[in-house]
């Protein structure tokens, strides 16, 4: 699952199988509540094919889904699917601090249920992990740092991807 801003996506694939019987396919689902929902063929190529493929992408969470279909009766050239160079129009995050009785309160949109490391820097060179933390249900990272240090720079790393 991935958050995205309404746009284009792309990727490249290959397939190398038994024309109309062995395929790669392609969904898309939107994501309400944490769970798919609206999934929708997008695409199927079988045979010898190799090509990008162009796809419009709502806003808000989603799931890109590619599955290689097999059948046993017959086997025909390689019997494989191919994909790479995935590329998305990303949501960036949105990003909240404030300050109370010098405890800092960080809050970041991510995925709901996603882990991400917390790190800190004064130099934006050198990063120290200070802790970590997991989105709620509306995809909200909250973070307090009760650091005293004059200047602090943070960044927020996911540490393992949101459950499906």
């Amino acid at each position: 699952m991935v958050r995205t801003v309404e746009g284009i996506g792309s990727f490249d694939f290959g397939v190398s199988s038994e024309t109309n019987y062995d395929r790669l396919e392609f969904y898309v689902g939107t994501v309400q509540s944490g769970q798919p929902t609206n999934t929708v063929l997008l695409g199927s190529w079988s045979g010898e094919l190799r090509g990008r493929y162009e796809f419009a992408l709502p806003a808000g969470t989603v799931r890109l889904e590619w599955r290689y279909m097999k059948d046993r009766a017959i086997s025909a050239g390689r019997d494989t699917a191919f994909i790479d160079n995935i590329d998305l129009p990303l949501a960036t995050g949105l990003a909240g601090l404030s300050l109370k009785n010098e405890s800092i309160s960080l809050n970041v949109s991510g995925l709901e249920g996603q882990t991400v490391q917390i790190e800190a820097s004064s130099d934006l060179q050198n990063w120290t992990p200070i802790g970590s933390a997991v989105a709620d249900e509306n995809g909200i990272v909250r973070f307090n740092d009760g650091s005293a240090a004059p200047q602090r720079f943070y960044r927020f790393i996911p540490a393992a991807p949101a459950p499906q």
